[in-house]
């Protein structure tokens, strides 16, 4: 699902960036706005899809049950279960990962214009520098942006991230009396679940986990990130 979620969420926000009435007069939330709203047009697109597939992975295979027949039995399942339980069914797990991923993105947008601004404007790296290129000063402006948003982003947006796993291994382990929430709780928001978390175990509890994020999140937004600017670019190039 990673292609056409990025398909959707870059081409989104830099049509939103464009066109928004906001970039002129507020030009440092404009990003933010505008990431936030791509990332939830991209995990919508593709929440069903998403769905889906997780469905079909979760399948056993064996008794000669090929591909085919186990997307078909997914598929009819799928389209039954919204006959009774309406849409909103294939739509499961998306409020949770909305809550992490869009802060995340207005941050990360934020973030990524204003180092990429800095860099152009404040130091070698812009595109007048002939010492090291109009290509390579892109890509180092796009990665080195690209990992210190990241990075910011995974900062602020940690708990949530907490806070989403945790519900999910929640929402999964509701059996009996050692449940970690009980069926009441389900319906209690991502806030009040880390405040809760925040209460019980203390700050730092929000916090677990953060350098390996990081560790994963900096070099791949960073590749991501370079990978589409000299794409654009090059194709860019290539019309002119």
């Amino acid at each position: 699902m990673a292609i056409p979620s990025n398909v959707v969420y870059f081409s989104g926000y830099e049509f939103l960036r464009d066109s928004s009435p906001v970039k002129d007069s507020y030009p440092m939330i404009n990003p933010l706005l505008c990431g936030s709203i791509a990332r939830v047009l991209a995990a919508t697109s593709v929440a069903p899809l998403e769905l889906i597939k997780t469905r079909i992975q979760a399948v056993p295979t064996g008794n000669n049950k090929t591909s085919a027949s186990i997307f078909r039995m997914v598929v009819r399942n799928s389209l039954q279960e919204i006959k009774h339980s309406g849409i909103s069914t294939i739509f499961k797990g998306l409020g949770l990962t909305l809550w992490r991923d869009v802060p995340f993105s207005g941050i990360y947008w934020s973030t990524y214009e204003y180092i990429t601004h800095a860099l152009r404007t404040k130091t070698i790296i812009d595109d007048s520098d002939h010492h090291i290129g109009t290509d390579a000063a892109l890509f180092l402006r796009s990665f080195i942006g690209g990992s210190l948003a990241g990075v910011t982003a995974a900062i602020f947006t940690n708990p949530f991230d907490v806070g989403k796993t945790r519900m999910q291994v929640s929402f999964e382990d509701d059996q009996g009396p050692n449940s970690l929430v009980s069926k009441k709780k389900h319906k209690e928001s991502i806030f009040k679940f880390i405040e809760q978390i925040y209460k019980t175990e203390g700050f730092s509890a929000l916090y677990v986990g953060l350098v390996p994020r990081c560790m994963k999140i900096a070099p791949a937004c960073a590749i991501m990130i370079s990978s589409y600017e000299m794409t654009k670019k090059f194709f860019k190039d290539k019309s002119s």
